[in-house]
């Protein structure tokens, strides 16, 4: 593993000052994928640490619950799945136009 991707939990927690036991619920609820963890070192890939920051915001600023937060994030992801849909169909869409003006 290496060390670079990595922070450990302890840090976030005090950084952020929000307990540890925040983790545990993340995973509960499996609001990652599994190599957000390092269950044996309490780590977390760095990769994921702005989806960790909207999960906190959630969390304790809008006082959200982890269901709700499941939510959430699952419309979200829907959300971008179907805009990227949009952009490639308004892209196929100025093909085909541009090829019938060519006609």
């Amino acid at each position: 593993m290496d060390k670079k991707n990595y922070i450990s939990i302890e840090k976030i927690c005090a950084y952020y000052h929000i307990p540890e036991t925040f983790f545990d619920e993340i995973k509960e609820y499996d609001l990652f994928e599994s190599q957000f963890f390092d269950k044996h070192k309490k780590k977390i890939n760095l990769d994921y640490l702005s989806e960790l920051e909207k999960i906190m915001r959630l969390r304790y600023e809008l006082q959200v619950n982890m269901e709700g937060i499941d939510v959430i994030l699952n419309l979200l992801q829907k959300i971008d799945l179907l805009q990227d849909e949009l952009r490639k169909l308004k892209q196929e869409l100025k093909l085909y136009l541009s090829d019938e003006k060519e006609k």
